[in-house]
This record gives structure tokens, C-alpha cells and sequence, in this order.
């Protein structure tokens, strides 16, 4: 009998461990989309997405035209995916490199070949489709010798307490008093990292940016801010993750830099503690809320440094180095919940003055903090090409590497 009670406990144990764990899709097969004769073929994997996700990308991708009255490009561009299915990827990119041609040929030539499909897919995404699939699921193309590859990527769910959650198939961890939990976030939390990170993230550049944040985010600070019911501001016990942004300085030319980073390029080269062309240098992104429950690091909302619960703002509301007239702009930013961007000019003034008085905003990491490949407008197109990825998937399809059949 007691032998028989101990089997029901395990079996009802176990029932009460699988209600955390959401049924993950099963997964489907990579697959090939054909194009026109002459233009290089879309070999899809389809990662661990739902059958409707990838049936909409499928969709889209069939309807693709590169030449003709519809073509999302013109004529000259077209050429770059012409070279593609007859000489290969990285043919076509030492081609695009050596050809004589003014800087903006130059970079409608390397825009297409890199991001040229991308953001022709996404172009067809409905209001409906954006809020369906975005940004819970990603899409990148790449070109892999005779092919376009399409890497198609989507947040894992969990169960917690019955309500879903969405995590990265990496499962990142962050410790709290010695103790370590899985961070999961809420549909609320993604949306907010997203409309203060990256405001535009419904385009294909920018997409992965904000995509990566959830899945390929590995390292996340443990912080702590005021709690909600607390006025004492020297009083932080509401546990938090801080969220880094990688600046890519080494990546880039002053001449060159996004006008939304240059601020912060400058502080960085005027900080001897910064070595600012030194991969990775990182900006403090801001501040997640959390809930500790069980084994999980729940994200519940989002807030940018400067904003009322943080350290950045008492500093702002305390230091004698501000006008009353500069404090009370500040004050203004840090409590506008409106704030879409870390890149509002206000505020990346205001986290500058923040840095130099003590609080870094910009720093030198010696963490993994994003792992997997480069995502956004900067990447080694070469090295993606090299991915070990796509010739594993060339293997599942049991396919040649070469442009056969064509």
C-alpha cells in the first residue's frame, strides 16, 4: 500500500512539473521555394516555428518577384541575385566589392545583398500580421552560395502558473541571493523593451535587433531599483535586469556612425576607462522589473535608466551640478513613460551627464552578453555565408552545395 501512495505522489509530482512546461510545436522539415529561372532559390529552415508563421513566410516568399513590373528592386539590383545564382554568394560579394561605383551605388548594391529580401517580405506584413507574429518571431536571409538561406526563429513559451510566458531556447539564467532563475518575459515586457529600444522594430533591420534581446541575450545584470510602494528613495529592494545594448564602435567610422549613437561614441573616446574599439563596448539599456517565482525570473515591465525608480534618477533629482532648468528637463524625460527610444536627444544627454557623474551608462564588458550570429545592419556577410548552420540544413534536404537543377 505505501509502495502504491509513493508511485501516486511521483505520478501526481510530475503532472505538476509538465503544467510549467508549454507544448513547444513540433518541428518542421527545411524546404526549398523555387523562383524564376535565373534567380537564386530560397532553401527555408524552418527552426522551431508554428506551421502558420512559416506558411505565411512560404506565402510571401512564392509571390516574390526580382524582375519584372513588380520587382521589389530595380534592373541593376537585380543583377546582385542574377550573380548569386550563377556564380555564388561570395563570387557576387568579391564583385560588389571591386566594382567601381560611386558610395551610393556601392551601398544599394551591399543593402540588397544583404538585406534586400528581407525587407521585401516584411513590406508585405499586415497591421494583422505585425501583431501576430512580431516580435515573438523572427526571419534572416542570408545568401549561401547558389541560394537565398532563410533562417526562420521564434521565442520558446512556458507555463507559468497558468499564464504563458515567452523565453529564449537558450534559457539564460540570472542569480539572486545566491540562488539561480531562468528569465521569462511577459507579452507586456517585450513590447515595452521594444518600443523603448527599438521603436522601428517591424523593419527587417531592425527586427533582429529586437529580436535578440529575447532569444539571444545570455547575460543580464542583477539589479535592484525602489519598489512601487516605497517613496524613501534610498530605499532598493525591488529586484531587476539590466539590459545592455552593444554600441558596435569597433565596427564603425566616426564619419559613419548612426547619428543616434554619436553622442555616446563621444563620451566613450573622451573616458580613458572606455577603450571604445574594443569589442564588445556596451550601452546600459535600461532596467527590467522582475518577480521571483519558483525557479523563474519573471520580466514584468521595462523602464529606461533615468526613469523614477532608478538610481540615475535620484542622482538627477540630488546633484548640484544641474540648473534647476536642466534638472527640471531631465526630471521631465525621466518621468515621461512616453518616451519611445533611448535615442530621444533629451535623454541621451541626460544618461551622458549620468555616466560622467558616476552611474556608467557606457562600458567595457568582459561577458558573453549576445551570442549567435551578428544580427541588424551590421554584419560579416562572409562569415554568415560560412555559417556551419546552412550546411547542415543542405544535409537534412540531402541536396548538393551547388545551384543543380537550374
Amino acid at each position: 500500500m505505501a509502495s502504491g501512495i509513493g508511485i501516486m505522489k511521483q505520478k501526481k509530482h510530475r503532472r505538476k512539473k509538465s503544467k510549467n512546461k508549454a507544448k513547444q510545436p513540433a518541428r518542421l522539415k527545411p524546404f526549398i521555394v523555387k523562383t524564376k529561372v535565373g534567380f537564386p532559390d530560397f532553401l527555408i529552415d524552418p527552426g522551431n516555428c508554428r506551421r502558420d508563421f512559416v506558411d505565411t513566410i512560404h506565402g510571401i516568399l512564392s509571390s516574390v518577384e526580382f524582375a519584372g513590373e513588380s520587382a521589389f528592386c530595380d534592373p541593376n539590383e537585380a543583377l546582385v541575385y542574377r550573380s548569386i545564382h550563377d556564380d555564388g554568394a561570395e563570387a557576387t560579394w568579391d564583385m560588389i566589392e571591386s566594382r567601381d561605383l560611386d558610395d551610393s551605388q556601392h551601398w544599394n548594391l551591399e543593402h540588397r545583398f544583404r538585406h534586400g529580401v528581407g525587407e521585401a517580405v516584411l513590406d508585405q506584413f499586415s497591421d494583422e500580421l505585425r501583431k501576430r507574429f512580431l516580435p515573438l518571431h523572427d526571419i534572416r536571409i542570408t545568401p549561401y552560395e547558389h541560394f537565398l538561406f532563410v533562417g526562420l526563429l521564434s521565442l520558446h513559451t512556458v507555463n507559468v502558473g497558468g499564464r504563458k510566458r515567452w523565453q529564449s531556447s537558450r534559457k539564460p539564467t540570472v542569480c539572486f541571493d545566491e540562488k539561480r532563475y531562468e528569465v521569462i518575459f511577459t507579452k507586456h515586457a517585450i513590447e515595452q523593451v521594444c518600443q523603448r529600444l527599438v521603436p522601428d522594430y517591424c523593419k527587417y533591420m531592425r527586427l533582429g535587433e529586437a529580436f535578440s534581446y529575447f532569444e539571444d541575450c545570455v547575460y543580464f545584470e542583477s539589479k535592484f531599483l525602489r519598489p512601487e510602494c516605497k517613496q524613501n528613495s534610498s530605499l532598493y529592494t525591488q529586484p531587476a535586469l539590466g539590459i545592455l545594448q552593444n554600441c558596435h564602435f569597433d565596427k564603425m567610422t566616426p564619419g559613419v556612425l548612426f547619428q543616434e549613437l554619436a553622442v555616446f561614441y563621444d563620451v566613450a573616446i573622451s573616458d580613458p576607462s572606455i577603450d571604445h574599439m574594443l569589442s564588445p563596448c556596451y550601452i546600459r539599456g535600461g532596467y527590467a522589473l522582475i518577480t521571483l517565482k519558483g525557479n523563474y525570473a519573471i520580466v514584468k515591465t521595462f523602464l529606461r535608466a533615468g526613469f523614477t525608480k532608478t538610481k540615475e534618477y535620484e542622482l538627477i533629482k540630488k546633484s548640484p551640478k544641474l540648473t534647476e532648468e536642466t534638472r527640471r528637463r531631465y526630471v521631465a524625460i525621466a518621468k515621461s513613460e512616453s518616451v519611445s527610444s533611448i535615442f530621444h536627444p533629451g535623454e541621451s544627454e541626460m544618461l551622458c551627464f549620468l555616466h560622467r557623474e558616476g552611474i556608467p551608462q557606457i562600458f567595457n564588458l568582459n561577458e558573453t552578453v549576445f551570442v549567435g550570429e551578428p544580427v541588424g545592419g551590421i554584419l560579416d556577410s562572409k562569415s554568415a555565408i560560412r555559417s556551419g548552420l546552412r550546411d547542415k540544413v543542405l544535409k537534412k534536404l540531402s541536396i548538393s552545395n551547388s545551384n543543380s537543377g537550374k
